[in-house]
């Protein structure tokens, strides 16, 4: 028998061991729990909100799980029945459907067709992923299966991108539960990390899965093949050299930072270079020069240092450059990039950073001004 994969292995079955959500885990619990009682029917669907890796689809299928199976307790779904064997593992079940493949209107329509007919579980449940990629057509035509629903049909609408469905219809969205889902706590993930290394003999140290778990956007799915990846490599021992030779150095970020603080803009262009041998999208790029320099921001804050301003200044020109652009044009957008923020760098007046040392409230009025 092949082996699992870790991120599908230790992916939750049950309510009790999704990490990170319990304000939705609790909302599900007492709706679920008052359905099953015949005291509250439930609504046609629901709208889950938030970044990739986070567990939208994870509790989806658990939410699917605990409405079909015959030995759940309370609304605990058993995790080991042949129904819930099949939706958590995205085998059978439920209809899961990509809406970046099948979002126009005639697969809505051919949809509520197939809805009539579909009995493989005692409640369906339809889960609608990417579902932002609907077409505006395609999502009116949705609205009338909310307003509407076949009997016993439960929609799970799932999408890294809420505003995008507000844009094209308010009023689906408005027929849903909405559910934003939040990025997951470090100790949460650490807790659950220490665990599931243990179990699989793989010795990895906690700063070096943060680093990873940084890397990978916050996205936990992704830390676990991250780290599945790196235990196969290493034999069982992840090290931080093992790391920089499959990721490459992240820290060169900071580094590009710093060069680009100094006005040496040159070398920041050619420790990018660096950085895309292992990492191409620049998205990432985005995501980590945005992490560091607001980490680098708060350290500076709390000395009341001249930097800073410098880093908030460097902050508020690339947030400008990412609301104006769409940021995936490689190297290009990172010259145009370093160009702003050296820019920026340079217009501030000797002037404005003569009394030191600086306090945050200060720091905020002198970039908020133009």
């Amino acid at each position: 028998m092949a082996a699992t994969r870790w991120n599908l292995k230790y992916r939750p079955k049950q309510f009790k061991d999704v990490l990170g959500q319990k304000h939705i885990i609790d909302f599900f619990e007492i709706v679920l729990g008052e359905y099953y009682k015949n005291q509250r029917p439930l609504p046609a669907g629901a709208l889950f909100g938030g970044s990739s890796g986070v567990g939208k689809t994870t509790v989806a299928r658990v939410v699917a799980a605990s409405l079909n199976c015959d030995k759940r307790t309370g609304v605990e779904p058993c995790g080991t029945c042949e129904s819930c064997y099949q939706i958590t593992q995205g085998l059978g079940g439920v209809m899961e459907l990509d809406a970046a493949f099948c979002g126009l209107i005639d697969n809505i329509r051919d949809l509520g067709d197939r809805l009539v007919s579909y009995s493989f579980a005692e409640y369906q449940i339809v889960i609608m992923d990417e579902c932002h990629m609907m077409s505006k057509e395609a999502l009116n035509a949705l609205l009338k299966l909310l307003e509407e629903p076949p009997e016993n049909v439960f929609f799970i609408l799932i999408t890294t991108d809420v505003s995008e469905i507000v844009k094209k219809s308010e009023a689906v969205v408005s027929r849903l539960l909405e559910f934003r889902f939040k990025l997951i706590q470090w100790l949460e993930i650490e807790k659950f990390l220490k665990s599931l290394l243990d179990k699989e003999a793989t010795s990895c140290s906690m700063e070096l899965c943060r680093e990873l778990y940084d890397l990978s956007g916050r996205n936990l799915r992704e830390v676990l093949v991250m780290l599945e990846h790196l235990s196969v490599l290493g034999k069982g021992v992840v090290t931080k050299e093992l790391v920089k030779e499959v990721f490459g150095d992240v820290t060169v970020v900071k580094e590009i930072i710093m060069q680009l603080k100094v006005g040496d803009f040159v070398k920041a262009v050619e420790l990018f270079d660096e950085f895309q041998v292992f990492q191409p999208d620049f998205k990432v790029f985005i995501r980590w020069f945005v992490d560091y320099l607001g980490s680098m921001l708060k350290q500076a804050l709390k000395a009341g240092t001249r930097d800073s301003l410098l880093y908030g200044a460097m902050l508020k020109c690339t947030y400008g450059f990412i609301s104006n652009r769409i940021v995936s044009q490689g190297k290009p957008a990172a010259k145009l990039l370093f160009y702003e923020v050296a820019s920026a760098i340079g217009g501030l007046s000797k002037s404005s950073t003569k009394s030191l040392p600086l306090k945050g409230e200060e720091v905020i009025k002198l970039l908020m001004s133009e």
